[in-house]
């Protein structure tokens, strides 16, 4: 059997889109189109489409293009305030040491600690530092608490190179760390 449509050429549908079928309602009937005609109109179809969304590829990739530039510079700005951040708390961690360091040297050297800066290595830990900046604790109270229980520490009034009142200084030369114990010994007999 052949197939062969309304308009009569054989492979050519009729009006219904279908070989040997009748015509649909409201179908144009009686206009037939050759395959160049149908070719024509379909490219004409596909001129019209690419002139009204042709530069759509390029608007999106611009798109695109711009978004990941505004996600960048956010991303880096965010990374900045992090970073701003995390240097500024460094800061104040580190500003907060040197006051309670500074205010324990301080107190350790006015209550005669042989060595201060000692003390206040072995004391920092247990002060801290407020948000409004002010110490935690008593620095005094607490280097003097330390100071009693290590009696050692405390230089009683005598400084290195003047342990004996000078007799040793005297003759031009300083005292060796064996005189100044001896002379130390002998004075808390």
């Amino acid at each position: 059997m052949s197939d062969t449509g309304a308009s009569g050429q054989p492979g050519v549908p009729g009006a219904s889109g279908q070989p040997g079928g009748s015509p649909e309602p409201g179908a144009r009937s009686g206009a037939t189109f050759t395959q160049e005609q149908v070719d024509a109109f379909l490219a004409e179809e596909r001129r019209r489409n690419q002139q009204k969304y042709g530069d759509y590829d390029q608007i999106k990739s611009r798109l695109t293009e711009l978004e990941g530039a505004s996600q960048s510079e956010l991303e880096k700005a965010n990374a900045k305030a992090q970073d701003a951040a995390r240097r500024a708390e460094a800061a104040v961690v580190r500003a907060n040491a040197m006051q309670i360091r500074t205010a324990l040297i301080g107190e350790a050297a006015r209550q005669g600690a042989v060595d201060p800066e000692m003390v206040a290595t072995l004391l920092a830990d247990q002060l801290s530092v407020d948000k409004d900046g002010e110490i935690v604790g008593k620095p005094d109270k607490l280097v003097e608490k330390f100071m009693e229980s290590r009696p050692y520490l405390r230089a009683n009034g005598i400084r290195v190179g003047v342990v004996d009142g000078g007799k040793h200084t005297a003759g031009g030369h300083s005292p060796t760390a064996s005189e100044q114990m001896d002379d130390l010994l002998r004075k808390n007999r």
